[in-house]
């Protein structure tokens, strides 16, 4: 301990406190883990979790342990020291880090994990808290919960932050494996983009309630295990329709989304891998097309992952709103008419004195056997004071009756009737109309 010199202390976890020291000997800057536990000899030392994993792992996105020693039965662990934790990397930041930090940060923590899970272990307490940055670089710290994935179940029921636990502890399963570390994952991501937790529950049932409401209620076809393990413990799902991560998360991508969807999914058996993570389309795998009917689009031909997208101007592309369409309400529905009203015709009786013309009656109508009274019927359309005009006249031409003492004069009062078949003429007044009866031929 001579050869270190302490600055200040920089955490106090359940475990351990954190300070920030100085290397005497070569003037580095390292990061010392007293443990709280007391040790009685180096056997138990070595038997601890966090050193057995952190000596069998190497990894530029796992902390490296320099060096371990005990003093006065009290454990020492050196490690490299990191600036700042991802929790206050965000803490108080007025807006979210660009979509391109969030991405390297979360490739790098992706990485870490596959490589830790290749070999054997997974972490199960995975939270920023646990997230060491400095400038570009992301590595994975406190081992101290970390399992060996050939390790034999039942495990610990509680480990791990609440907020970012997998649903399968939430309700104790003693079966669990890496996937945890995928849903703790997928829970930083949206702390990332949103700055604050995705389901911040009070205890276990509070949990449970929140990522519900967020995820939307599981059905026994989507992960049986689950309701299983729910009435093994005398709880009911609560039930939610869930909420749109979309909305949740504006200035995500739909990669980011589509990524986060999978790490969260209640089945621990379908989430991603971290190997399969990383050839997801978010980290340059193959692109995945964005469904039609989402209510977003895209307004370049390009994503953007850069700080352009949160101010809103990036060249290439970002994500608006598309406006709704609106429907027009429909036509009322027309009133069905069984049976028409019967409608009644007048009667229209025909005579000298009405408004249409005389027309011949049954009476005048002679002997058609015998070959004359056609000029008598024809005629008898006439008011009784016209008469043919004289023979001269070609056509026919009527005049009126005069006294038989006085004289013709020229065509005085003359008036000619239509040829015979004709449609004008008498009648041209019927329903204000100039389509007259015409004569009558027979």
């Amino acid at each position: 301990m001579e050869r270190y010199k302490i600055i200040k202390s920089v955490g106090d976890g359940t475990y351990g406190v954190v300070f920030r020291a100085v290397n005497t000997a070569n003037g580095e800057i390292c990061a010392i883990k007293k443990m709280k536990t007391k040790f009685k000899s180096w056997e138990e030392c070595l038997a601890l979790r966090e050193i057995k994993s952190l000596r069998k792992l190497s990894h530029p996105n796992i902390v490296k342990l320099k060096e371990a020693f005990r003093v006065n039965d009290e454990l020492h662990l050196v490690f490299e020291y990191m600036e700042e934790n991802l929790y206050q990397l965000i803490k108080d930041k007025p807006t979210a880090p660009p979509e391109s930090q969030i991405k390297s940060i979360t490739h790098q923590i992706v990485m870490g994990l596959e490589y830790m899970h290749k070999h054997g272990f997974f972490h199960r307490d995975l939270k920023p808290e646990n997230l060491m940055v400095t400038k570009d670089l992301c590595k994975i710290t406190d081992f101290g919960l970390a399992r060996e994935i050939r390790s034999r179940p039942p495990f610990t029921e509680y480990v791990s932050t609440r907020w970012y636990r997998a649903p399968e502890i939430v309700l104790r399963s003693g079966n669990y494996n890496s996937p945890v570390d995928i849903f703790a994952l997928g829970c930083i991501m949206c702390e990332l983009y949103m700055l604050k937790p995705l389901a911040p529950g009070n205890n276990e049932i509070d949990q449970m309630i929140k990522l519900c409401s967020v995820l939307g209620t599981p059905t026994m076809q989507q992960w049986p295990e689950g309701y299983r393990l729910a009435s093994k413990m005398n709880f009911r799902f609560p039930q939610y329709t869930g909420l749109s991560l979309r909305e949740l998360m504006p200035l995500a991508s739909y990669e980011a989304i589509d990524l986060i969807q999978k790490m969260l999914a209640w089945d621990p058996a379908k989430r991603p891998t971290a190997a399969e993570c990383l050839e997801h389309p978010y980290f340059g795998g193959p692109a995945i097309e964005e469904p039609k009917g989402d209510n977003f689009q895209r307004t370049g031909t390009k994503w953007s992952h850069g700080s352009s997208r949160i101010g809103g101007n990036s060249s290439k592309g970002k994500w608006s709103l598309k406006p709704q369409e609106r429907k027009e309400q429909g036509l009322p529905l027309l009133k069905e008419v069984h049976e028409l009203p019967k409608i009644q015709k007048p009667e229209i009786q025909f005579g000298r004195d009405e408004f249409l013309p005389p027309i011949f009656q049954q009476k005048n109508i002679p002997n058609p056997m015998i070959g004359i009274g056609r000029e008598r019927v024809l005629n008898d359309r006439l008011p009784s004071n016209y008469e043919r005009a004289p023979s001269g006249k070609q056509g026919n031409y009527y005049i009126p009756k005069l006294p038989q003492n006085l004289p013709v004069m020229g065509n005085m009062g003359m008036k000619k009737l239509p040829p015979i078949g004709t449609m004008g003429g008498i009648g041209s007044s019927i329903l204000g109309k100039p389509s007259g009866l015409g004569r009558l031929r027979f």
